[in-house]
């Protein structure tokens, strides 16, 4: 299973999250996860994805891998470029150091390189 989350604190991630739900087809799945309802998309015979919305910031969802057991999660979150020029930004998430913006401290993400 792949993993969608927004934050619905997040204006950039609920619409990226609607915009998903609507242009791919995603079909809700009957669950609800905070309050909100799940949907999914059947990718293959053998995957599929599913698109949450949490009611925590994005960088405080070190809960997730307890409740899901994803192979890969992709968080729809907003990003902005230092020039203001529209961006798709993608990286994994962690820190080197400490975890001043939210996250854990010292600990860095694994990059699926098939993503």
């Amino acid at each position: 299973m792949i993993l969608f989350i927004a934050s619905v604190l997040d204006k950039a991630g609920v619409n990226i999250a609607n915009k998903i739900v609507d242009l791919y087809d995603f079909k809700p799945s009957g669950d609800y996860f905070h309050d909100n309802p799940v949907y999914v998309k059947e990718i293959d015979s053998n995957e599929i994805i599913k698109l949450i919305w949490i009611k925590d910031e994005s960088v405080n969802a070190q809960y997730i891998d307890k409740l899901f057991k994803p192979k890969l999660v992709v968080f729809l979150s907003r990003h902005s470029s230092k020039s203001g020029i529209p961006t798709l930004s993608v990286h994994t998430p962690g820190n080197f150091k400490d975890a001043s913006l939210g996250g854990l401290p010292n600990k860095l993400s694994i990059s699926p390189a098939n993503a």
